[in-house]
């Protein structure tokens, strides 16, 4: 069984974080625009400097790299944790080589 990870996520040792995001107005469509001329521009080291003077901004109504990263995790320790919680049932002689807690083994009816 795979391990959960927790690069960007604690999911399920905590709750997954939920994340409110604002509506990019007219009065900051100007960040944006600045943000994308640089980009379009080929200026990528003053998009970066840009965008990182304007992180409360672009935290709060962008949707990131660091978000979609989580997202993934999140979704992946989420397979984790379904996989897990189901039960298994296996009858053979030999005992499995891999057993969940919870699992059933049962064994030894041939004789």
């Amino acid at each position: 069984m795979a391990a959960y990870t927790h690069e960007y996520s604690h999911f399920p040792d905590a709750l997954i974080t939920l994340k409110h995001y604002k509506d990019v107005t007219d009065e900051n469509a100007g960040i944006i625009n600045t943000y994308r001329k640089y980009i379009r521009n080929g200026q990528y080291d003053s998009a970066a400097a840009y965008a990182k003077r304007n992180s409360d901004f672009f935290d709060s109504c962008l949707v990131g790299n660091d978000t979609l990263m989580t997202l993934q995790e999140e979704i992946r320790n989420t397979q984790i944790l379904a996989l897990k919680r189901c039960q298994s049932i296996r009858i053979s002689d030999t005992e499995p080589e891999v057993i969940e807690t919870g699992d059933v083994w049962i064994g030894g009816l041939h004789e």
